[in-house]
């Protein structure tokens, strides 16, 4: 993971750059001119999100043309009424919106399980998969991280294609969202003592 201070990193590189360039202008722009008014520009851009950009992690994102981007990635940026993603390639900051994204994968550091991200809905949203049996049942979460085994926020199930919100205001949290769903689904109480582990409950699905 990488600080979500990009700004001030980025705006010691434009100063930087600018430093260098500001002595000794020539009619024709420099490639270090270039550079700092392309980063500039992205500054300009950062300062229209909504909050301070989201984390920083490594992985690989895939483009609507087929291309794969790698490098460190910022997910669901807010910035209006859209969502952009913020890659970082230890040189340069780019932004993608989601016409131009397929999907991302965020590397896990603690496993060899890498976290696909995906839209589900019109929303402009990336959402975290973390469960897929491979036949009918996909699960997604809000978190912009890689999996660790935790649910966060809300949960949506996808089975044959139909998107199921399980979000409650009632209940103490997704996994217990999921339980409900099952409850309900199932026309059993199940307890919580019924399920030792989250994959207990991605196995009823």
């Amino acid at each position: 993971m990488k600080s979500s201070k990009i700004t001030q990193r980025i705006a010691a590189f434009v100063l930087l750059l600018f430093m260098i360039t500001a002595n000794g202008q020539t009619k024709h722009k420099s490639n270090s001119s270039v550079i700092a008014l392309e980063t500039l520009n992205l500054i300009t851009f950062l300062s229209t999100l909504n909050d301070y950009p989201n984390d920083f992690y490594q992985g690989e994102m895939t483009l609507n043309d087929g291309s794969i981007i790698i490098g460190y990635f910022s997910l669901n940026n807010s910035i209006a009424d859209n969502y952009v993603v913020l890659h970082d390639d230890g040189e340069t900051y780019n932004y993608y919106c989601k016409d131009e994204i397929n999907d991302v994968m965020l590397y896990n550091p603690n496993s060899d399980a890498n976290t696909m991200f995906n839209f589900i809905k019109d929303d402009g949203k990336l959402y975290r998969k973390v469960f897929d049996n491979n036949i009918d049942v996909i699960v997604y979460d809000t978190a912009n991280y890689p999996f660790d085994n935790k649910l966060v926020n809300e949960v949506i199930i996808d089975v044959n294609n139909q998107l199921i919100e399980t979000w409650n205001f009632w209940t103490s949290g997704p996994k217990h969202d999921l339980i409900k769903y099952l409850r309900e689904r199932d026309d059993v109480r199940y307890k919580r003592s019924d399920f030792k582990t989250l994959n207990d409950i991605f196995r009823r699905l």
